[in-house]
């Protein structure tokens, strides 16, 4: 296709903007030409009509013929081609195309960059077929292109006022120029957030008389434009090997970073250090964790280019032991069809088939699909995020993002403390990109090192040793209690690494009230008033108790009580008897005590 003119075999010429269309694509920065020919062609649609950034797919050829001259505005993507204009669009007749390209990056490299499905052949001359290119999913969206308002190019060479993002791009018009005296010539790209970069893709210098670009370079990456980390230790990325074609390096394992550096190898350079350069991948903050699945990519039947390069296993039960395989050997991508496993650093090559048509069941799932005919389905491996918080022993974690720069600080669940020694700052860890900064020690249990107080008289029982949280339980022997009526106490191993406790009481006797000291008319055998003792009242001078009896057994029990009151003896007459100068009378062994005196004469 030629850049600066439109006629060519298949221009049909400058029509009114069509009013109505069977398909449509638009993109502020992506749009261009060629792409609207592939993607209406992918379409099934005989007519491309192309208007600044917009792509309309007709069945029927537009009218309202124009000048060549109103359709003149450079597209979006590559100034070179020619995208209509203001309500007009340079229309084309997709069947004098014919030409297919080999795959879906062949087609990206040439612009095609709009998620769609497009027709591929693989070979000159093979069965040409329709394929989805470009899904958002892989993260390979252009930045520069698509984020030019926000991106910011610097570079070393302080006199190129044409090295900004609006000409550094890809088939922009004319790139970024370093002066020969400059000895370490570099371009920088600056986001205003932090982006997942998944490859880097360059181009020469557009100027066709004075051929100039970059054979290799070396990337280096930044997040906060001070602290510079090289790519690879450095390693020497393949560049481009005349002015125009566009070179895709798709890196071995993705970066985050705000600011990356390029830096050419001036030694070979061609001609002079210039380059157009474009920056694959997504943004970060917009990125989903969590969405592994690629898709239901096509492999082509061609041994010599496949997609899927490595065999990790040829009986693989489930995607999840797939990606492991495919991590471990240092892959991308994993891909499933059967229970072969495959693994691949790029997928696109030859686009992606509908989910329905990964049809084979997963071997260890049957819910989930691993393939189908001449296709894989495929999970990334690669992550931009840590795994799970590690756990510490007998700690707890402030919080469970993974997320990049996430900070995770731990604390000593309550008995435990950190080991001597342990500084503030190793209690906090870092997601850093895909993996923690080192977790502390696990904390250890606080344990009460003196010794537990004694108490007379108890037994005493520990559970849980000398950690915290033990509890150890004194016990009154038989007979006895604490002062205060319990027979057990508790002292507890605090998380100060004290005894609850210093000291506890003994436990003292249990004892029954004292026997009266001033009993009239009766003496006790004993003054014992232990559990268990019996003391034998006797009623003297010719007295006797209330029934009559002149004895009486008091039993101490268990309690610390007798088991029955105390009693005075009195003079016995008949059933009437006289103590303490009062008369009384006994019914049925009921006393029943008038309050009368001795000299009184009748007993009313």
């Amino acid at each position: 296709m030629a850049e600066h003119t439109p006629f060519f075999l298949g221009f049909s010429g400058c029509y009114t903007k069509p009013s109505s269309h069977q398909a449509k694509v638009s993109h502020p920065r992506l749009m261009n030409s060629l792409l609207c020919i592939e993607y209406c062609r992918g379409n099934d649609l005989p007519y491309a009509a192309v208007s600044n950034d917009e792509c309309l797919c007709v069945d029927t050829k537009p009218t309202g013929s124009q000048s060549s001259s109103a359709c003149s505005l450079g597209c979006p993507y590559n100034p070179m081609q020619h995208c209509g204009g203001t309500n007009v669009a340079n229309v084309y007749l997709i069947g004098f195309y014919y030409h297919r390209a080999p795959s879906c990056v062949a087609l990206a490299s040439q612009g095609v960059l709009l998620e769609g499905y497009y027709w591929i052949s693989e070979t000159e001359g093979a069965a040409s077929r329709k394929v989805q290119c470009n899904p958002t999913a892989p993260c390979h969206t252009p930045l520069i292109h698509t984020y030019s308002s926000t991106v910011t190019i610097t570079h070393s060479n302080s006199t190129d006022n044409n090295c900004t993002a609006e000409n550094i791009y890809l088939y922009g018009p004319s790139g970024c120029y370093f002066a020969n005296e400059d000895t370490e010539p570099w371009v920088q790209v600056s986001f205003d957030q932090l982006y997942i970069i998944t490859g880097v893709v360059t181009q020469g210098s557009n100027d066709p008389d004075n051929q100039q670009w970059v054979e290799n370079y070396a990337l280096e990456y930044s997040e906060n434009g001070v602290n510079w980390t090289q790519y690879e230790n450095g390693t020497q990325l393949t560049g481009n090997s005349n002015f125009n074609a566009v070179v895709l390096n798709t890196l071995t394992y993705p970066i985050l970073a705000r600011y990356v550096r390029v830096y050419p190898s001036k030694s070979t350079c061609e001609n002079n250090c210039s380059l157009r350069l474009e920056l694959n991948g997504c943004k970060y903050s917009s990125f989903d964790h969590s969405l592994q699945y690629v898709g239901c990519v096509i492999e082509t039947t061609d041994p010599n280019g496949q997609v899927m390069v490595h065999s990790a296993s040829t009986s693989c039960q489930l995607p999840s032991d797939c990606i492991d395989l495919c991590r471990a050997a240092g892959f991308l991508y994993a891909g499933l069809q059967g229970a072969n496993c495959s693994c691949a650093n790029e997928v696109r090559t030859y686009g992606y088939a509908a989910s329905s048509h990964c049809d084979i069941t997963c071997t260890g799932d049957s819910k989930q699909r691993c393939g189908g005919e001449n296709r894989y389905s495929v999970w990334r491996t690669w992550e931009v995020r840590c795994p799970e918080v590690p756990s510490v022993g007998n700690a707890t974690a402030s919080s469970t993002s993974r997320n990049h720069n996430s900070q995770v600080t731990y604390s000593c669940l309550p008995g435990y403390v950190w080991p001597n020694g342990t500084i503030e700052a190793e209690k906090t860890i870092t997601c850093t990109f895909n993996n923690w900064t080192a977790p502390p020690p696990g904390c250890e249990a606080i344990h009460c090192t003196s010794a537990l107080p004694t108490a007379a008289n108890t037994t005493l029982s520990v559970v849980g040793g000398d950690e915290v949280g033990a509890v150890a339980t004194y016990t009154c022997l038989q007979h006895y209690r604490f002062p205060g009526g319990s027979t057990t106490k508790t002292v507890s191993c605090l998380t100060t690494g004290q005894w609850s406790a210093a000291s506890v009481s003994a436990c003292e006797m249990i004892l029954c009230p004292a026997i009266s000291s001033s009993l009239i008319n009766a003496v006790v055998n004993s003054t014992e008033r232990q559990v268990g003792s019996a003391v034998e009242y006797q009623c003297t001078n010719n007295t006797g108790f209330g029934d009559g009896g002149t004895k009486r057994v008091r039993l101490c029990l268990d309690s610390g009580q007798w088991d029955r009151a105390e009693e005075d003896c009195g003079k016995v007459f008949g059933r009437h008897f006289e103590t303490d100068g009062h008369f009384g009378f006994f019914e049925k062994g009921c006393h029943i005590q008038f309050l009368i005196s001795h000299s009184d004469k009748d007993i009313v």
